[in-house]
């Protein structure tokens, strides 16, 4: 006879594993101010983090202890539902919080989703008695590794952005530093042909010197990349001066939700120019390109 307990706890499982982040409620409230939904949002994670550890303790492959199980399994799906329920305010055709904060709530909740799919996926194993599979060392540790995986995606997501222009923020943050890498790189190619002029190994009295030295051109060409990179990132920090300082910023934010997407703009322009170092022909297209991007941080300063 089938143990109903057993059966109830397949069954959450099942749900749990799916990752549907649709919300089929309608809702006609007014929608909470935004300080209040983030902090629902962060409490339906660290609840959802408790009720998965409870879960993996008493959903153990030596003795499954479904009448225990049963509280954590329907807390962790309330808790799945409510994350679900947020995320459609965030969505809401109504809302004011902004794009990028919600493409972000989006990346973070999806994470964690994918996250709890994994880790109930294995649990549900341990539930149909696979404890070939899952009995042993090696399978304990993969049902621990699913939930701190859950663990890990939950931590991430509790530092989602409190509003629209700290997202806004946060996606110019790291694009800054993907200028600043591209920097760096052109400026170890002019390092590396510096010290590469400062050897005299004897192989050039011979003819034998290398090919892969930079002529003339090449220099003049790496330092003119060079300093447009430089003006780039300088122009990028005015605008994040300007329009990015809480005391800059008026209403919501969401006003700024244009930024993030010439910033991606800048930072593709300077990597894909970048990347014309390793050509035999500079292209003049890709140098004009970053130019008028320099001209649209400059137009918004």
């Amino acid at each position: 006879m089938a143990d109903p307990l057993k059966q109830k706890a397949l069954d959450l499982l099942t749900i749990l594993s799916t990752k549907d982040i649709s919300d089929s409620t309608t809702n006609t409230d007014p929608l909470p101010e935004l300080s209040v939904l983030h902090g629902d949002l962060i409490s339906l994670l660290s609840l959802l983090y408790a009720a998965c550890t409870k879960i993996a303790l008493v959903l153990n492959p030596s003795s499954p202890a479904f009448k225990a199980a049963a509280d954590p399994l329907n807390d962790a799906l309330k808790h799945r539902i409510g994350l679900s329920h947020c995320l459609s305010i965030y969505n809401s055709p109504n809302s004011k919080y902004g794009e990028t904060l919600r493409a972000e709530v989006e990346h973070e909740i999806s994470d964690v989703l994918d996250a709890l799919k994994s880790f109930a996926e294995v649990q549900t194993k341990v539930v149909q008695g696979a404890k070939r599979a899952l009995g042993s060392k090696a399978g304990d540790a993969e049902r621990f590794m699913r939930v701190g995986a859950v663990h890990d995606m939950i931590d991430k997501a509790k530092k989602v952005s409190k509003d629209n222009v700290e997202a806004v923020r946060k996606r110019w943050e790291q694009d800054k530093a993907i200028l600043e890498d591209s920097m760096r790189e052109v400026e170890e190619a002019l390092e590396e042909e510096a010290g590469e002029d400062e050897e005299d190994d004897g192989w050039d009295e011979l003819g034998l010197g290398g090919s892969s030295e930079m002529t003339n051109e090449d220099r003049e060409r790496t330092t003119q990349i060079l300093a447009l990179v430089k003006k780039t990132i300088k122009q990028h920090d005015r605008v994040r001066e300007a329009k990015l300082q809480s005391s800059a910023v008026k209403g919501d934010g969401s006003q700024l939700d244009l930024l993030p997407l010439l910033s991606r703009d800048v930072s593709n322009a300077v990597d894909d120019l970048v990347a014309t170092l390793y050509t035999s022909n500079v292209d003049e297209g890709e140098l004009d390109r970053l130019k008028a991007e320099i001209s649209r941080l400059e137009a918004i300063t």
